[in-house]
């Protein structure tokens, strides 16, 4: 029993079933109280009360004791759900009231009930003095209690006492083991009793050293009572332990876990799990997690597959994409030409169509794409591509493209006099480009990747003596060189492969 625990008894003439009816009733009205469960057969029924300023929140178990027929006895317990040594001792006079609510809410409801006449007894006096004395025999009555419960008796007092009917009463530990079990609620406070009451221990070794003869110093104290206080320190450990393990249950284990899978964080999660089954073995969520680690076997076995596979055919083995979204931005790339012009800004004019057009040196060719791009931005940055050799287990970086706008509504336009509201994704969503770069022919023989960098890298320029005065520029940042793992991280897309 904690030295903070509060009581109080009332004794009601009322059967013990109306009594527990009345509890039933009362307690949807109690407030800051909460039912945790309820026995009628054993008399049995528990209020909790959660924290607050004034507690650190509370058990309260509520026992009925059948005195007579009609008369009924009801004692209440109020427990910290924290020992003294945790802040339980400071309820603020909190505990009692909420005792003193049941029993005002109780006797509310009761005052509501038809009186229950008690039937008169008559017991043989020497019937009654033997019951006490076997109570005593028993431990469960003390000899000053026989002593007054036999006067009333001599005197002529029908009623034996309460103590008479009742067994010796268990308390909730005995009842309630502790367990360290699922999600560990209730544990907490049984560790800090535990706590507690060894600490009462340690407390009490040292008063009995005192009373067997002067105290002596802390050695003299230690070597006598070696084992024992060896044996409470080690209880009190383990407790500490079991207070400080039970504040991150299987549950919120569990919840963790399920955030490490979702991250794909594979290894913290597989940790997390061995941790839960070592420490709550029989908890239910064993069974999510023994489903989690089989999910996590499977995707860790396609993941080294597809390693495998990758480091077997090298670049072979990368996919190619010509749709890409990078951001806001939605890239399509098409009309692959590899030949001696590049062409673009194209407009048209009177007698057709004019553009400017670049021819490649001798020896050497222009590969060139329609780079298509929808944006919900109204002034988006833009991404271009590069041309890599491959080299190994390498790509090395040979050119990064140009970027040009692909057409112009008129030359009047490409000159700058007035805007071309299609290629201003203020106030359209897809805008036309053309990218190119100029090679030796050497280097389209042999295998190559045209890659995109998913990053949006070209901001728009606008110059207005320049044909034409909008154009995009920046650096687009392209590794010297690339390997696989470049890809497998999802940085770089192959747009192209060739001559594997």
């Amino acid at each position: 029993m904690s030295i903070v625990d509060h009581h109080g008894e009332v004794e009601y003439p009322f059967s013990q079933k109306t009594v527990f009816k009345a509890i039933m009733e009362a307690a949807p009205n109690i407030n800051g109280l909460s039912l945790d469960s309820a026995d009628e057969i054993s008399g049995r029924i528990t209020f909790k009360a959660g924290v607050s300023l004034a507690s650190w929140g509370e058990n309260i178990p509520v026992q009925l004791i059948k005195v007579a027929p009609a008369r009924t006895q009801m004692k209440i317990m109020s427990t910290p759900k924290t020992g003294v040594m945790f802040g339980g001792a400071m309820d603020f006079g909190k505990n009692q009231q909420n005792i003193d609510k049941i029993i005002n809410a109780v006797s509310a409801v009761l005052a509501n009930y038809p009186s229950e006449a008690e039937p008169e007894q008559k017991v043989d006096v020497v019937e009654q003095l033997t019951k006490l004395k076997q109570l005593v025999d028993q431990g469960v009555l003390t000899e000053e209690e026989f002593a007054e419960q036999k006067k009333k008796i001599l005197e002529g007092t029908s009623q034996i006492s309460a103590a008479m009917s009742v067994p010796k009463e268990t308390t909730p530990e005995e009842e309630n083991p502790i367990r360290i079990e699922g999600s560990g609620e209730g544990n907490s406070s049984n560790y800090a009793m535990i706590a507690l009451v060894v600490f009462i221990i340690v407390f009490l070794l040292l008063m009995l050293a005192s009373c067997n003869g002067p105290l002596g110093n802390s050695a003299e104290i230690e070597k006598k009572y070696q084992d024992s206080l060896a044996a409470v320190r080690k209880e009190l450990k383990e407790a500490k332990s079991k207070i400080q393990l039970l504040s991150f249950p299987a549950d919120k284990r569990l919840l963790h876990i399920t955030e490490l899978f979702n991250a794909q964080e594979y290894d913290k999660a597989k940790k997390e799990i061995a941790e839960l089954k070592n420490l709550f073995p029989y908890a239910s969520e064993n069974a999510e997690c023994s489903k989690m680690l089989e999910q996590i076997s499977t995707l860790e076995a396609a993941k080294k597959a597809e390693e495998e596979r990758i480091k077997a055919l090298g670049f072979k083995a990368l996919g190619t994409e010509q749709n890409v979204t990078i951001g806001e931005n939605k890239i399509a790339f098409s009309n692959l030409k590899i030949g001696p012009k590049y062409t673009h800004d194209v407009y048209p004019t009177y007698s057709g169509s004019e553009w400017r057009e670049h021819t490649a040196d001798k020896g050497s060719s222009f590969i060139s794409y329609n780079m298509d791009i929808t944006s919900t931005s109204k002034d988006p940055n833009i991404p271009t591509i590069a041309f890599y050799s491959v080299d190994g287990a390498r790509l090395v970086h040979q050119i990064t493209f140009w970027v040009n706008f692909a057409r112009w509504s008129d030359y009047g336009c490409y000159l700058g006099n007035e805007p071309d509201l299609k290629n201003d994704f203020s106030k359209v969503n897809t805008v036309k480009f053309r990218v190119g770069a100029q090679l030796e022919d050497s280097y389209f023989k042999k295998p190559y990747v045209v890659v995109l960098k998913k990053s949006n890298t070209l901001s728009r320029h606008y110059e207005r003596f320049e044909n034409p005065p909008v154009s995009y520029i920046g650096e687009a940042g392209y590794p010297a060189s690339l390997t696989i793992d470049n890809f497998n991280s999802g940085q770089y897309v192959a747009i192209r492969l060739a001559n594997f």
